[in-house]
């Protein structure tokens, strides 16, 4: 809670003084509603002068009629520090808050009660159990600002609480949490992937896709979706791991983890301790569900498959490799393939040359029937092929602009000819200078699959297929 923090300045000036915390604490509990707020800071400069008596005015405080007072004295407990020799807390701290859960239903004395648990819990892991039994008992009771004080410190301190505490805020927020408390709970989990307990992390992540899933996407928790991108080993674990699922909402994370990476030849390797290569119908499923989802990345699809072919079914999983992947983006996994014939095992090799071979019988055939009038388009269907190629880029556009955070901070213009542009900057005395700064060239390369150009419909049922079947029972 914000009232918990240090006010710098303020928590100076009390020091300076040992009365000064004395005088304040009078004068705030004459004038709870414009001065309660500072009770906290108060209390922790008390507590460095003459814990006995400010511990025992703070306990006093939390029995306040007063729901504000009562609020900030809780919240307050959460700075009682140990003395030299201690190893927990004084049993009358601990009591307090115990009765106050059990006795109270209003949310925010619950709020405050649970928010002094968890920070006293970092502080005397002796206490550890009975502050885990008041943290349990305010999330229980509480409500909508229990949850967000649950979700604040979800977001500041999920990797130092104890791991008993953090499944119990984990349990709580992923199931009840909304979607105001999203910020704080992405805070977390990102916190949590760092860590060895980055299952856990998922399990909430997961929860809220699918909770959300018609309002949230995984570009939605900013922070969990960047340490996936920027870790090969957690974006292995993640994409096995909603691959497996078979959810579709968790598939589509999936597709995300991969195509936000800024890397055009990224592969993607099979967490192994999360599958079972000898249940063969699962690790085919797993298989087609990498191709349909990952289809628009191609070597990270191609990589995965590759990787699952190493303990899994050689003939469905090749299929695969060959139509959609090998089929749509020849030039690209071709290489992969023969980058991989040089590493890989006998038995995959063998199949890595097996559908590096269908295709270039294919690529054969094609090249034969190119002279064919039946499959060369007519100049109006050509014309009617590109008007609807660029409106699809041009929708894809704006959508991607949309999201550009650079372009809503400056000004966008065209410039029709030319290498550089020159201005003219103002100096403090008001005369000016020429400022001249040369263009730089950026491009990007887009491939198109190649049954988008000879068979759209049926590329596109196809991927539906992949996305939508369901796991046999």
């Amino acid at each position: 809670m914000a009232a918990s923090w240090p006010l710098g300045d303020f928590r100076r000036f009390l020091d300076q003084d040992p009365k000064r915390p004395v005088e304040i604490l009078a004068a705030l509990e004459g004038e709870p509603a414009s001065l309660a707020i500072l009770l906290p800071v108060v209390a922790a400069a008390g507590f460095e002068s003459d814990r006995a008596y400010f511990l025992g005015e703070v306990i006093r405080l939390t029995k306040s009629s007063d729901g504000l007072l009562q609020r900030m004295a809780l919240a307050a407990l959460a700075n009682v520090p140990l003395a030299e020799g201690e190893d927990g807390m004084p049993s009358d701290v601990l009591q307090t808050l115990e009765t106050v859960v059990a006795n109270s239903d209003e949310d925010g004395a619950l709020a405050a009660s649970l928010s002094a648990a968890l920070t006293l819990s970092m502080k005397a892991s002796s206490d550890r159990k009975r502050l885990t039994d008041v943290a349990r008992s305010s999330l229980g009771k509480g409500g909508e600002w229990t949850l967000s004080v649950a979700a604040e410190n979800y977001a500041t301190s999920a990797e130092k609480l104890d791991i008993s505490l953090v499944s119990l805020l984990s349990d709580a927020l992923k199931t009840r949490a909304s979607e105001n408390n999203l910020a704080h709970l992405d805070m977390g989990i990102a916190s949590l992937l760092d860590t060895t307990n980055w299952s856990v992390g998922m399990d909430v992540l997961d929860e809220l896709l699918r909770r959300f899933s018609k309002t949230v996407k995984l570009k939605d928790f900013q922070s969990s979706r960047a340490r996936i991108a920027t870790s090969d080993t957690l974006r292995s674990q993640a994409v096995t791991r909603w691959l497996a699922s078979g959810e579709y909402t968790l598939c589509e994370a999936a597709a995300d983890a991969v195509q936000n990476v800024a890397r055009a030849q990224l592969t993607v390797d099979v967490d192994t301790a999360q599958v079972n290569f000898q249940d063969e119908e699962s690790i085919e499923f797993i298989a087609r569900k990498a191709a349909g989802f990952l289809f628009f990345s191609p070597v990270a699809a191609a990589s995965f498959l590759i990787s699952l072919l190493r303990g899994g079914p050689i003939e469905p999983i090749k299929q695969l490799l060959l139509d959609p992947l090998l089929l749509n983006y020849t030039s690209s996994v071709r290489e992969l393939l023969l980058q991989r014939v040089e590493t890989e095992s006998v038995e995959v090799v063998a199949a890595l040359r097996d559908c590096l071979q269908t295709i270039e019988s294919y690529l054969d055939g094609l090249g034969k029937a190119s002279g064919l009038k039946e499959v060369r388009m007519s100049d109006e269907e050509r014309a009617i092929f590109n008007r609807s190629l660029s409106q699809k880029m041009s929708k894809s556009f704006d959508v991607a602009r949309s999201e550009m955070p650079l372009l809503s901070m400056v000004k966008r213009s065209v410039v029709l000819y030319g290498r550089g542009s020159v201005q003219r900057v103002a100096r403090p005395d008001g005369s000016t200078y020429r400022a001249d700064m040369m263009f730089k060239t950026q491009g990007t390369e887009i491939t198109f699959p190649r049954m988008m150009h000879i068979d759209e419909l049926g590329l596109h049922f196809l991927l539906r297929v992949l996305r939508a079947e369901k796991r046999v029972k």
